[in-house]
């Protein structure tokens, strides 16, 4: 191995240690610790001083199990101040238009809904347009219907009462009429951690959304892959799906969410 590329083992396996506790969400005693890192009772218990000290990880006088310590916690937080979800989906929504080959975008919920906070158009493709700004209904588009079902109702109830009162009214067939409609829509959506639409919004346009949830497992946005009819297929068990749910994976997990992990 390169030398720049060596690391210090003692550390690696600290961190192994660190990663079981994180991932098994509450505490443990040092035989399960050290059974799930695949270590030595002994040689485990030297780590856990030494972790101990650092502030790292705290062990319970009464039941001697160990845990995270408030060290642990400050890390935490100080990753979490140092992330903000436009700049944590960056990457992903790069990756995830070079992947499809269509335009992806991002919203958050803003004072009118969901909108739209960053567009990255298909390389060569400006055939239809979705600007950042743009605010999206809750009951007829990929994106809004991602924060409709994830979102708390109380959030929602307004702007949804209005989305369907406007469908009703349209001829050109938009979204759900009644909220029975739409709650079987978004029961589909909660199921599959995916919202599909297939023209609803623009005309030959299919759209997929999954949602991005940050530390506390709050939903703060959605990402969303937009294309074709023609070329964009938005069937569950697709390749283009199983992207968008990857990429908002990362992007959650990037925020601090380990509801993916615990799953």
């Amino acid at each position: 191995m390169d030398r720049a590329q060596q690391g210090v083992q003692s550390v690696e396996v600290a961190g192994r240690l660190l990663r079981v506790l994180v991932d098994h969400g509450q505490s443990m005693m040092l035989r399960d610790l050290a059974n799930a890192a695949g270590m030595a009772a002994a040689k485990v218990h030297r780590y856990l001083v030494s972790l101990q000290r650092l502030g790292l990880v705290a062990q319970d006088p009464r039941s001697g199990r160990y845990d995270l310590a408030n060290f642990a916690l400050e890390l935490g937080l100080a990753r979490q101040a140092r992330v903000d979800v436009i700049a944590a989906a960056t990457e992903e929504l790069e990756r995830l238009r070079d992947a499809t080959q269509e335009t992806v975008q991002l919203a958050v919920w803003g004072e009118k809904g969901a909108t739209v906070v960053r567009v990255l158009e298909a390389h060569g493709m400006n055939f239809f347009v979705t600007r950042v700004g743009a605010v999206m209904p809750l009951t007829s588009s990929a994106t809004g219907l991602v924060f409709a079902a994830f979102l708390p109702h109380t959030m929602t109830n307004g702007l949804i009462a209005q989305d369907l009162e406007e469908n009703r009214r349209s001829s050109a067939g938009r979204g759900p009429k009644t909220k029975k409609d739409l709650d079987a829509v978004l029961g589909q959506i909660i199921k599959h951690g995916l919202a599909r639409v297939q023209g609803t919004v623009t005309r030959g346009i299919n759209a997929l959304s999954a949602p991005i949830f940050d530390h506390e497992s709050k939903l703060v946005a959605a990402i969303t892959v937009l294309g074709p009819e023609r070329r964009l297929d938005v069937a569950w068990e697709e390749a283009a799906a199983a992207a968008v749910s990857k990429a908002a994976s990362n992007v959650s997990l990037a925020l601090g969410y380990l509801g993916s992990r615990q799953n």
